[in-house]
């Protein structure tokens, strides 16, 4: 079976801070179902358009 593509924003590691922070809970209902549907593995056009216009960029995850 395929890993879900949340596991590269929740490597084992995460998942273990997660735990001990009491929100894995929370997080495995985001990995199952994301904000607005499945997680994705492309960006989306709009997203590149975006980050094209910029200098620098920070993205992150913010469930820990």
């Amino acid at each position: 079976m395929k890993a879900p593509i949340s596991d590269i924003a929740f490597t084992s590691s995460v998942k273990r801070a997660q735990e001990k922070r009491g929100s894995r809970k929370a997080c495995t209902r985001m990995e199952r179902t994301g904000r607005q549907g499945h997680w994705q593995d492309e960006i989306a056009p709009e997203l590149a358009e975006f980050n094209a216009e910029r200098d620098s960029l920070y993205q992150g995850n913010c469930c820990l």
